[in-house]
């Protein structure tokens, strides 16, 4: 509501000079721009470094704010926290995101040595050379990234040879994209994304998604039933999975979203609209589609 957009921009620091919070060269800034990727531990680890000193140097080279959500606070469906990026210039977004792809590439090499058993590697594509990055964006964004008939995410697609798939189950107004690429290729693709995503920034909405990145407290409650709506990236397709939560530290299977931690598709019942607008009109919408 009203009151909810007011107390978010004032703690974002929009339209108030006096707030804002501190870059790495002491300069106060705003929040008005923000980008989210999906971190397993490991990468996590490695962009702290010893006692978070890799990533405040980090904020110090690009002024950019890294927050991650907490231990066991993952995406719905998957392992992996939220990482959100904040600043004032959005073309620092993009050297962060430089950064990050570095330590995919390393944490992918250490993959490689020792890869898993079964189900999706954590940052190695299928085709050699390849490696995984994993965005959340709004619904809003993601329809933006795909374009009308799919002609923004094809010409990624063609500027990169990035392989690019959008998750169709909407988690709180998120959604998860997938980027498949080789290093530099990932590093355009990823500036790419960024570009449509900072295109919402500036609005209420923006400031409620991107404000938001903890999802482990809705899995205490069961998750929303999954979006059955067409597949956003194909145009067509069955959607006959439902993501599951981690709930209590016990994720779903990575490689199978439908499934919970014992391989099981579960019913649950549908969760209550989120108070923001835009989720609960979300919300409403996927509840029309299933009837």
């Amino acid at each position: 509501g009203p009151f909810t957009c007011q107390w978010l921009r004032a703690a974002m620091g929009w339209g108030d000079s006096s707030k804002g919070w501190e870059s790495g060269k002491g300069k106060r800034r705003g929040r008005k721009h923000a980008f989210k990727i999906l971190c397993p531990d490991v990468l996590i680890t490695t962009l702290m470094g010893p006692r978070g000193a890799a990533k405040e140097q980090l904020e110090e080279e690009t002024g950019c704010k890294i927050i991650f959500s907490n231990r066991d606070e993952f995406f719905p469906g998957t392992y992996c926290r939220t990482l959100c990026i904040y600043t004032d210039e959005p073309e620092t977004i993009v050297a962060v995101l430089d950064r990050i792809v570095d330590h995919v590439v390393a944490c992918g090499e250490q993959e490689l040595q020792n890869p898993p058993a079964k189900g999706e590697a954590e940052f190695i594509g299928k085709e050699e050379g390849t490696f995984l990055m994993r965005v959340a964006v709004s619904v809003r964004m993601s329809g933006a990234i795909i374009g009308p008939k799919g002609v923004n995410i094809q010409a990624i697609r063609d500027e990169t040879n990035a392989k690019m798939f959008i998750d169709k189950h909407i988690h709180m107004g998120h959604q998860m994209l997938k980027i498949f690429a080789p290093p530099d290729m990932l590093k355009l693709a990823l500036a790419r994304v960024n570009d449509h995503v900072q295109m919402e920034a500036g609005t209420e909405e923006f400031a409620e998604w991107s404000a938001f990145r903890v999802f482990s407290e809705g899995g205490n409650k069961g998750w929303e039933r999954s979006d059955k709506g067409k597949d956003h990236d194909k145009g067509g397709g069955k959607g006959k999975g439902k993501s599951k939560a981690p709930n209590g530290g016990k994720a779903a299977l990575p490689d199978r979203p439908h499934e919970d931690a014992s391989g099981r598709d579960r019913e649950r019942s549908p969760r209550r609209a989120h108070p923001w607008s835009w989720q609960g009109g979300q919300q409403q919408q996927q509840q029309q589609q299933q009837q």
